[in-house]
C-alpha cells in the first residue's frame, strides 16, 4: 500500500512543499506529514493508526485520514500559521498524541459510549 500525497504552496512569498505519507512500520504505523522549506523540514505532523491497523478497508480509510492531514496543513500555511518560519511557535501543537481512532470518530462525529465521559 502507498498513499502519498505533495503539494507546493505559495504563501507570502514562500514556497512550502507539503508531503504526506503512510508509514507502514509494524513498530510505528502512522500517518505523516512533513512541511518543507527550501528543502529543509519547517515541521511535522504524525497521527498513529496502531490501534485500528487490523481493520477492513484500511487502505480507504487511511487514504482519507491522510487527504484530511495533508489539506489542514496547507489550510494552516494560508491561515498563517508558519508564516516567517517560526518554529519555535508552532512546533508544540504539531505532534499527535491522540489515538487515531479518537481523531476518526471526532471526525466522524461519533460522540463517546455512556459512561466515558470524566466526572468532575
Amino acid at each position: 500500500m502507498v498513499i502519498g500525497f505533495n503539494t507546493d504552496v505559495a504563501f507570502q512569498g514562500t514556497t512550502y512543499h507539503v508531503q504526506t505519507e503512510v508509514k507502514a512500520r509494524a513498530a510505528n504505523p502512522r500517518v505523516e506529514t512533513r512541511l518543507y522549506v527550501g528543502g529543509a523540514i519547517l515541521a511535522a505532523k504524525q497521527t498513529s493508526y496502531r490501534e485500528i491497523a487490523d481493520i477492513k478497508q484500511l487502505e480507504r480509510v487511511l487514504t482519507k485520514v491522510a487527504a484530511e492531514q495533508h489539506k489542514s496543513v496547507i489550510g494552516d500555511i494560508h491561515a498563517g500559521k508558519y508564516a516567517g518560519n517560526r518554529v519555535d511557535r508552532i512546533a508544540a501543537d504539531l505532534i499527535s498524541s491522540e489515538p487515531l481512532a479518537k481523531i476518526l470518530a471526532r471526525h466522524l462525529g461519533f460522540q463517546d459510549e455512556p459512561g466515558a465521559a470524566e466526572s468532575s
